[in-house]
């Protein structure tokens, strides 16, 4: 669909956490509070599979709001193949200081050019 969208010589950028990055840096447990409330989060990522699962606990003056839920983590791989799947020409990927990207990069960096765009 973001092939779709853009002109002929469009250029997709997306911008995430390098899930690839070695030593992976990952907060197994983020605490957050306000005046009314306290968040709890734990979170376990399992890498062969890319899933982040993520227990959230609320925590109010007169209830508690627990849930569980999972994230798909995409290594620059994952993106690429469905870049190329989605008929871009090109995709590169570059680190948060504009460098190639590596294994120690925290963030990544994706730019896709889509030429011969309908729009």
């Amino acid at each position: 669909m973001a092939r779709r969208q853009l002109k002929s010589g469009g250029v997709l950028l997306l911008e995430t956490r390098n899930w690839d990055r070695q030593p992976r840096q990952f907060d197994i447990r983020s605490d957050r509070a306000g005046p009314d409330f306290v968040l709890t989060e734990t979170h376990r990522y399992d890498a062969a599979s890319g899933v982040q699962t993520t227990e959230q606990t609320f925590e109010f003056v007169d209830r508690l709001i627990s849930r569980v839920y999972q994230t798909r983590r995409y290594s620059f791989l994952d993106l690429r193949t469905m870049c190329l799947e989605a008929g871009f020409e090109q995709v590169e990927a570059f680190d948060e200081t504009n460098a190639e990207l590596s294994n120690e990069s925290e963030r990544l960096i994706l730019r896709a050019r889509a030429n011969g765009c309908s729009r």
